[in-house]
This record gives structure tokens, C-alpha cells and sequence, in this order.
């Protein structure tokens, strides 16, 4: 996922530069003007500064930084000379995405002639807004100073020079970008370089920084798809489609190149200095050689959508974001907003559904999102998988069975899709068809660990194999000792062969690495039982029913402490 190569920008005490606290944000958040709109907010607050502070302190730490912005601010007017209050209020009203107010802020820190990190971002941005480009460049000089904002500063200086006839020197400039890197070549100057090239009218200059930056291994596809427009633009159409034909599955490939057929493509439209500024922003925030503080990369995307609001990428980066901050819902808010004509349309979706199914009470609406997805591309073997995986995440095994067998009659045949064919044939009942997938998943992808553990333990569960299945589960282990699920594995098949002292050794491990899962805590009351230690059997049986087991389980395990208490 691409949320993985920003990381989890939304974490307790790793916001604000000089504070601590847990700031995730919402989707009141007012991102460009047009993304989304300020809620009305409770304003109770407002009685006195030590309230307002108050409130703020007690926002940051719920997670609700947009709230946390306004009381900070509300405070800061009732202590106007107040300089940690003016950061709380700077730094609060920036990383919710409020650029406007944070410009305000950080001019009143420079005014005071006090400096913290990050003040010139803002202000830069409303710059660039307004073209004025010698100020943004003043501006951004005063940025690459900045340690955290150097990248930033560099990127939005080379393109006011650029904007002011001085192209050379905004190549040259963006050049400093890779000065600590040790001679490698980071995708942010490279694709920025391309895209300046282009801008001050050296094609040729530009597709060359294109192709060396195509060559790369692990390229972004929005990078792939800057450096196609490039090659579109610029007489290698040929090229440029060889390009887009070589994007992931969720992209809609098909109606791409015939939109670049029929001259419709928006990648045939050079981008204005803005969009570009915008870009180099999200690049550098994607960059793996950039290294960008994980808060602070947030803060870059919004500051990216203020400059360019319908950049669906940034978009689906912030919305992807929430999600791995467990923000579902306003992940997918963000997701919704992404036009069903853009090219990350298919893939917002796709991560839409995804995250629906994870949730209580939506694997139905995640399950219509795919099926009206599928709608447009039947013939998408990633979309089908989805469908599969949301399917049986419904317990709708015969559909993801049929779904399965469909995205891989597409293409889509790997050992992970026979991985998970297997447990839904198996979880039909259809032993043979299930034996058949396991062991060709594992032939494909011998090192899966999940797999190796499923297949051992289903074998188990047969009372069958024990050997072959503790071979396979011992692979498991190896890979993941810290694995409860997989060491519970590796105990239970050792209790099935006898082996109880063996048993006990893993089960407990088991159990101290998932002390709250009731088939665990039920295995090492078993085993407990079998070494006739019958208290502590007891003992762990009950607290299995604590962890509230389906209805089978919990039935199963009250069957033997009746028994037990029968037998005293």
C-alpha cells in the first residue's frame, strides 16, 4: 500500500514538534477550500484562556487536533504575548490542514523575532497562490535554512525562479536536493528536474531525466505517470504508452491509452507552476530517500492540496493516512471524494472496500462498492480478488470461491490466491478441492508462513498427517517465533502426537503472546488436563470463556469443566 511508504503519520506524542500527544485528525478539516468543509464546532470553550488551553490539551490527547487548533487559538486571544500558546497555536492550526491561519501565526512568531520549524511553509504557500514568485522566493530561501523544511524550501524556490524566466537556476538549485545522498539520485529531484525541464522549454533535457528516473526500481506510480505525461508531451508517445501499460492492475489502463488516442488524456496538458510545486511536495513525501518526519509528512500533504485541490492523489495519500490511524470513516470520506473520471478512481475504491470490510456491520457496503466497481471493469482480476476476499470475509463462501477462480482465470494466479481458494473451499466442506490448493499454494510460495500454518493446522484438525503437519507449522515458527497463532500451532499438533511435555512448552508461549484468545487459553487448559494438573486445566478453561468464544467453542469448553466437576 502506498499509506506504507508514508507510515503511521498519525501517532500519540510524535505530532507537534515540541509537545506531546496523540493528534489524529478528521475530515473537518478544511483542506484547500474545496476538499472539505469546517464543521461548526462546540464553542462552551470560550469562557477564559485557562479553559481554552484546557480544552486544547484534552482535544490533542482524544485525537481531535481540528478541535485542539481552535481552542489553542481561542486561548492565544486571551494571551496574546503568550509564545508556547502561539506555537501550540501555530503548529495545531498547520497540521490540521489550515493553512490560511497558520500563515497568520507564523508571521506573528516572526514578528515577535522568535523562529520555530515549518513557519515559512505556510506563508510560502499562500505565496505561490497569490504568483507572487520573488516573495516565494525569499520565502523559500529562508525555508531551505530550515533543517525540516530544506526539501520543501528547495523545491519551492527552484520553481519561483523558474516562474521568473530563471530556469537554469531553478535545475541547478533543485540539484542541492541530493547533496547528502552520496551521489544516489532521489526520485524527488529527478522527476522535479524532468518537470522543469520540460516547463522551461528543454525537451530534450526532459525526457532524458525522464527515462533515468523510469529506470529505477520501485518508482511510485504517480511518479510513473508524471514521467509518461513527459514522454507523451514530448514526441516519445510510444514510450509514454509502453508506460502506462506497465501500471498496477487498479488503474484503468485500457480507457487511459484510449483517451491518449483520441488527444483527451489529462496527461497531455503540461501542468502550471503550481500543480508543480504541488507535485514536488507529495513526491518528496514519498520519496524513500528523503526521510521525512511522519507528522510532518501530513502536514506536506495538506499543505500540497491547499496549492493544487484536485490532486486526487493527495486525496487518496491523506485519506490513506486516516485508515492506517484506524480513522475508517473519515478514510473513506476522503476516498469518496475522488472523481469516478480519475485515474486513481478505481484504486480509491478498491481501498474503500477494503477498509469497510474490516469494519463491524460493512462488509455489505463494501461488498456493493466492488460488485458496481466490477460493473465498469469485469474483466480486472485485482477487483475480483477484492470481491473474493470481501466475500469471505462475509462468510459468503461459494461466492468468494467463484470470485477466486475468476481472478485467476484473469491472470491473477499466485500462491496467495490459491492460499485463500483453499480456505474457501475448505471452509465448504470440499476436503479434496481444499488439499489441492493448499499444497499448490505452498508450492508456489514455499516461504508464506500463513500458509504453512493454515494448511498444518487444518491437517490437524483432520486427524491426519501429524508429521507432515508439523513440518509445515515448524516452517512457520521459524519464520515468525513471535507468531502466537503459529506457536499454538506447533503446541496443539504436538499435543495430538502425545507429546504433552512438548505441548505445554509451546502453549504456554502461545499464551503468553496472546494472553486473551480463547482457542489458546482452551488448548493449554487441554493440555494442562492431559498432564493431570486439573486446577489449572480448570483454571484456563474458564478464563477461555472470559474471552468470549463463538457459540461452538463456548459450548465445547463448557462441556469439560461439566465433566470435570462431575468427576471430583
Amino acid at each position: 500500500m502506498i499509506a506504507a511508504k508514508l507510515g503511521k503519520m498519525i501517532t500519540a506524542g510524535t505530532v507537534m514538534l515540541f509537545m506531546a500527544g496523540c493528534t489524529a485528525p478528521s475530515t473537518s478539516l478544511s483542506i484547500a477550500g474545496n476538499i472539505t468543509e469546517k464543521q461548526p464546532r462546540d464553542s462552551s470553550y470560550q469562557g477564559s484562556g485557562l479553559a481554552a488551553f484546557m480544552v486544547g490539551q484534552f482535544a490533542l490527547k482524544n485525537g481531535d487536533l481540528a478541535v485542539a487548533a481552535d481552542a489553542f487559538t481561542v486561548a492565544l486571544a486571551r494571551n496574546q504575548d503568550n509564545p508556547y500558546l502561539l506555537n501550540l497555536a501555530f503548529q495545531t492550526q498547520y497540521f490540521s490542514g489550515d493553512i490560511e491561519a497558520a500563515s497568520d501565526l507564523a508571521a506573528r512568531i516572526e514578528r515577535s523575532d522568535d523562529h520555530i520549524m515549518l513557519s515559512g511553509e505556510p506563508a510560502a504557500a499562500l505565496a505561490a497562490m497569490e504568483q507572487d514568485w520573488e516573495a516565494l522566493y525569499v520565502l523559500a530561501k529562508h525555508m531551505v535554512a530550515d533543517g525540516r523544511s530544506h526539501h520543501t524550501g528547495t523545491i519551492m524556490g527552484a520553481w519561483a525562479l523558474a516562474a521568473q524566466g530563471q530556469g537554469d537556476a531553478g535545475l541547478v538549485m533543485l540539484d542541492s536536493m541530493d547533496q547528502f545522498l552520496n551521489n544516489y539520485q532521489s526520485q524527488t529531484r529527478l522527476s522535479q528536474q524532468a518537470l522543469m525541464a520540460e516547463y522551461i522549454g528543454n525537451a530534450e533535457l526532459a525526457v532524458a531525466y525522464a527515462q533515468d528516473l523510469l529506470e529505477q526500481d520501485n518508482l511510485d506510480q504517480n511518479i510513473v505517470l508524471d514521467m509518461a505525461g513527459i514522454l507523451l508531451r514530448n514526441g516519445n508517445a510510444d514510450d509514454g504508452m509502453l508506460w502506462i501499460k506497465r501500471l498496477g492492475l487498479p488503474f484503468p489502463r485500457a480507457r487511459m491509452l484510449a483517451e491518449i488516442e483520441s488527444g483527451e488524456s489529462p496527461l497531455l496538458k503540461s501542468p502550471d507552476v503550481i500543480n508543480l510545486i504541488a507535485t514536488g511536495i507529495v513526491t518528496s513525501q514519498i520519496d524513500p530517500m528523503q526521510q521525512s518526519y511522519q507528522p510532518i509528512s501530513l502536514a506536506r500533504l495538506y499543505l500540497a492540496a491547499y496549492l493544487d485541490s484536485n490532486n486526487d492523489y493527495v486525496k487518496y495519500l491523506i485519506a490513506e493516512s486516516y485508515i492506517e490511524a484506524g480513522l475508517t470513516d473519515d478514510g473513506v470520506a476522503m476516498l469518496s471524494l475522488i472523481p469516478d473520471h480519475s485515474v486513481w478512481y478505481p484504486e480509491a475504491r478498491i481501498n474503500m472496500a477494503v477498509a469497510l470490510r474490516s469494519e463491524s456491520g460493512q462488509g455489505s457496503l463494501a461488498l456493493t462498492i466492488i460488485n458496481d466497481l466490477l460493473d465498469d471493469y469485469p474483466e480486472n482480476p485485482l477487483i475480483w480478488a477484492e470481491k473474493a476476499l470481501t466475500a469471505q470475509r462475509n462468510q459468503h463462501h461459494a461466492e468468494a470461491e467463484k470470485a477466486f477462480s475468476k481472478a485467476m482465470s484473469l491472470g491473477l494466479n499466485n500462491g496467495r490466491m490459491l492460499y485463500y481458494l483453499a480456505i474457501a473451499q475448505a471452509d465448504q466442506g470440499k476436503d479434496d478441492l481444499a488439499e489441492t490448493s493448499f499444497r499448490k499454494s505452498i508450492e508456489q510460495a514455499p516461504f508464506n508462513p500463513y500458509s504453512l500454518n493454515y494448511f498444518g493446522y487444518w491437517l490437524i484438525e483432520k486427524n491426519r498427517g501429524f508429521e507432515e503437519a508439523k513440518s509445515y507449522i515448524q516452517k512457520a515458527v521459524d519464520k515468525q517465533p513471535e507468531n502466537g497463532a503459529f506457536v499454538d500451532s506447533l503446541g496443539w499438533v504436538y499435543f495430538k502426537m502425545g507429546d504433552y511435555q512438548n505441548a505445554l512448552f509451546y502453549l504456554e508461549r502461545a499464551a503468553m503472546l496472546i494472553p486473551d484468545d480463547p482457542v489458546i487459553t482452551d488448548h493449554l487448559g487441554d493440555v494442562y488436563w492431559a498432564l493431570e494438573r486439573q486446577t489449572e486445566a480448570m483454571h484456563e478453561w474458564r478464563r477461555a470463556l472470559i474471552f468470549a468464544p463463538d457459540a461452538e467453542l463456548e459450548k465445547h469448553i463448557q462441556t469439560k469443566i461439566t465433566r470435570t466437576l462431575a468427576d471430583e
